[in-house]
């Protein structure tokens, strides 16, 4: 008993001691208030606004809860007295951890007020020539971090000489001060010596004491070869486009410090396309490690972004810019929009475009008015044919000499005939075989039709999800570059043993450009197999209505396809409607049917050589030929005649008959071939049929594997910024979301492609019946459900 409580008294003080031990290693919640000020609103900021929000979200331990104070929200409207006014104001306020800035001005004002809790500096140009950094690398106070990109001026304005040829150089920028402002000119200007170009910079002002680049603008000389543009503070969303608007259209490329947000608005290039991602990222970082208890100015500021190259093709081609093919591989190209000015073509005008100018179609067109005149040409021969013959001269006496009996050497004459057929079998069987050979040419160029429409239905589907495909591969490469960027950052300042992720990210951007020159080549050639079919030249821009493949006009069809299998036998009622259709429509089997009455009516003409032929001939004659002489001889001036002629053929040997019997062979053979294509066109219609439905079935579950895709994209991504998953988890997820998307994409089309099929197959024209294809087909299945 002794013994016992022994053990339980030890058992007991180790299970205190333990409880001890982990509650030690428990780290103590922390609420950690930050502020936020920032000179004005930007739209760039508001990007880096959320995305180091975002970064403190996934990053942030769980004993950190990391609260922005509403009270501790400082915006100066880009108004220098404003910012030192709500410097002062926020000097005095309680109750916040960490003040993060933004723009020019706001830490020199913060400072000056006399601020003293900690200060986390984003966005400055040049920190050091502002003066918060000292000449040993640390800020100049110990509540204060800022960061600072050593040579990116200088590594910007090399990659704009690798795009632009400078000879003179315009820099334009809104400086902290004037020790700034002469600091980065001062580096330009270096830079320039050592490149062979000249750098020009001008300055403006408005009545704020706000740097106004419009002003700064008009000072800049006409000559300049391409713009440096530092942050374009002070500048919204609607000035911004205006500003570089106005570089572009007078031919001038401008190069931004900014990110792709700038390319967006209409910049020429940036060489730090997603640099807000690792500024963010070192940003968040610092201030988690202000929370749990650094001083701020131990903290690094010395910071390096991705140098991804970004480029606006429109604003190149205003200003008569060239992308080379390798830099255009390697940049992420914004590319340009289809021009207003280019032909806008909805399907049915596609449709009309093509049959107007295909040259295969105009001349099957041209067979049928000659088919018709062929026709009208055999039935010509029915028609009486009348014909008036007159003479007149006059002999010499030679002649009148040496005639036994005298003649008048003045002699006229004068005939007129008439043949007339009054019956021949063998010529109604002609004139009837013409007229079917007639309709014949009018089914080819039906036949023709109907290819020609289901050629510009799937191009110009194919046109539409190639676009579709290629703006999937370009959004997903943008995602490549995130996360190059990120694990950029993360090995340079986090952990070096990410090296691996970083050569892996460099490796899937390699691939990401091949899919994505890929995408745009299949893009190229569906765009000229549709340029092809309208006759235009090959790199015609054209706009199309995308209404065609809309997902919500779609997904409708699936509601209808449900009541299809659900009602017993209105599935067997349909097929058997679109084959019934097709028996009468479709001209394949109108060509065998036409080819049998042709057949059949040269069989008759066969046998009408046996047939009777009766005719008619009449004539009127007025001639004077002979010379009038009393008693022995005279001329009776008028003449006139009337015959009728019955031909009737008895024997013409043997090829007749054997001509007959291998006209009956073909025709038999004609039947069996125009069975066998109605029985192939009956398997291929409810195959195609039953294609369509399993493919309707599938498109919203597809699209829904898409979503859950793309939102799992978006978990893990945060897991895997945050540390909690490795590469190969993320990888995993990026691809997956990948070709699900392409996935959805390409179910799509082949769902319009197959209706487009069944549509031919079953032989509407959307000429004809003046809708397309889709429309054609929802109007013979509501009918069948109706019924």
């Amino acid at each position: 008993m002794v013994r016992l409580c022994s053990f339980l008294l030890i058992g007991l003080a180790c299970t205190i001691l333990l409880g001890s031990t982990l509650s030690a290693e428990t780290e103590t919640p922390v609420r950690f208030r930050v502020g936020y000020f920032e000179t004005g609103l930007h739209p760039v900021h508001e990007l880096l606004r959320q995305e180091f929000e975002r970064q403190l979200r996934i990053l942030s331990p769980e004993h950190i809860e990391i609260l922005f104070v509403p009270h501790g929200y400082g915006n100066g409207d880009w108004k220098r007295d404003s910012c030192q006014t709500l410097a002062r104001n926020l000097s005095a306020t309680k109750g916040i951890d960490l003040m993060v800035t933004i723009g020019p001005w706001v830490v020199e004002d913060l400072l000056t007020a006399g601020y003293a809790g900690p200060i986390l500096a984003m966005r400055q140009l040049d920190p050091r020539a502002a003066g918060f950094v000292g000449a040993d690398g640390r800020p100049v106070v110990d509540n204060l971090t800022v960061h600072f990109q050593p040579d990116k001026i200088e590594s910007d304005i090399v990659m704009l000489a690798r795009l632009v040829p400078l000879k003179k150089l315009g820099l334009l920028f809104f400086p902290t001060d004037s020790a700034e402002q002469v600091a980065v000119t001062n580096r330009v200007e270096r830079l320039g010596q050592q490149m062979g170009f000249e750098m020009v910079t001008t300055e403006g002002y408005d009545n704020n004491g706000t740097y106004a680049y419009f002003k700064a603008l008009n000072g800049l000389p006409d000559d300049v070869d391409a713009v440096y543009l530092g942050p374009l503070w002070g500048m919204d969303n609607t000035k911004i486009p205006a500003f570089l608007g106005r570089l572009s259209n007078a031919g001038t490329p401008a190069f931004t410090w900014e990110g792709k947000l700038l390319i967006d608005h209409g910049a020429f290039a940036t060489a730090s396309a997603y640099g807000v991602v690792s500024e963010a990222r070192f940003n968040a970082l610092k201030a988690i490690r202000i929370a749990r208890g650094e001083t701020p100015a131990d903290l690094p500021v010395v910071f390096r972004s991705g140098t991804a190259l970004a480029i606006n093709e429109e604003t190149a081609h205003l200003c008569g810019i060239n992308i080379p093919s390798m830099v255009r591989e390697e940049a992420d190209i914004l590319p340009a929009p289809t021009p207003e000015e280019a032909e806008f073509y909805d399907l049915m005008t596609a449709i009309s475009r093509v049959l107007s100018g295909n040259p295969n179609y105009l001349a099957t067109s041209d067979g049928v008015t000659g088919a018709a005149h062929a026709s009208r040409e055999t039935l010509a021969a029915y028609l009486p044919q009348i014909d008036l013959t007159a003479k007149a001269g006059r002999l010499d006496r030679n002649t009148v000499a040496n005639t036994v009996e005298p003649l008048s050497r003045t002699q006229y004459g004068a005939d007129l005939s008439l043949s007339q057929t009054i019956f021949s079998w063998e010529r109604i069987k002609a004139i009837k075989l013409a007229s079917q050979e007639k309709d014949l040419s009018e089914i080819d160029r039906r036949r023709l039709r109907l290819d020609l429409e289901q050629a510009v239905v799937e191009a110009y589907v194919a046109l539409l999800q190639a676009e579709d495909l290629y703006r999937i591969q370009l959004r997903y490469r943008q995602v490549v570059e995130h996360n190059l960027e990120l694990t950029a950052i993360r090995f340079h300042r986090e952990d070096e043993t990410k090296l691996g992720d970083f050569i892996r990210w460099k490796d899937e951007r390699q691939k990401a450009i091949v899919r994505t020159l890929a995408a745009e080549t299949q893009k190229k050639t569906a765009g000229i197999m549709l340029s092809v079919l309208f006759n235009l030249p090959l790199d015609q821009s054209l706009r199309l209505d995308t209404a065609v493949v809309a997902d919500e006009k779609i997904y409708r069809d699936r509601d209808l396809f449900e009541g299809l299998l659900n009602i017993p036998g209105k599935l067997s009622q349909f097929q058997q409607s679109l084959v019934n259709t097709a028996r009468s429509h479709h001209p394949v089997l109108q060509t065998y049917l036409a080819q049998m009455s042709i057949q059949e009516s040269r069989l008759a003409l066969n046998r009408s050589r046996y047939l009777p032929n009766l005719e008619l001939r009449a004539t009127l004659s007025l001639t004077d030929q002979l010379e009038d002489t009393p008693d022995l001889s005279s001329e009776h001036h008028g003449t006139w005649s009337v015959f009728g002629t019955l031909t009737l053929p008895l024997f013409e040997g043997t090829g007749r008959i054997h001509r007959r019997s291998r006209l009956k062979a073909e025709l038999s053979e004609m039947e069996f071939q125009a069975d066998g294509a109605m029985l192939e066109l009956t398997g291929k219609i409810h195959s195609l049929v039953g294609q369509l439905i399993s493919t309707a079935r599938a498109l919203p579950r597809s699209h829904r594997s898409r979503e859950l895709a793309v939102q799992n994209l978006g978990l893990t991504s945060d897991d895997y910024e945050s540390g909690r998953i490795e590469i190969a988890g993320m990888l995993e997820a990026y691809r997956h979301a990948l070709d699900t998307e392409i996935n959805s994409i390409t179910t799509r089309g082949q769902y319009l492609q197959i209706m487009a099929e069944l549509i031919h197959a079953v032989g509407w024209s959307a000429q004809e019946e003046g809708h397309t294809f889709h429309t054609l087909f929802r109007h013979e299945l509501e009918q069948v459900l109706r019924e």
